[in-house]
């Protein structure tokens, strides 16, 4: 995913957020998820996270 990658690159969230152009708050429940639960409630979403 690219907010892991940006994570290990030294990113900060809110640095993240901005890049990937959604809330911090997004970002924040995004890494609070389980892997399964991050794609299924918001595809939309994870869609932005992944391309």
């Amino acid at each position: 995913m690219e907010i892991y990658q940006l994570l290990k690159q030294g990113f900060s969230k809110a640095t993240i957020a901005k890049k990937l152009n959604i809330s911090r708050t997004t970002l924040y429940n995004y890494l609070k998820r389980s892997p399964r639960d991050r794609c299924l409630s918001r595809p939309e979403v994870c869609r932005r996270l992944i391309d």
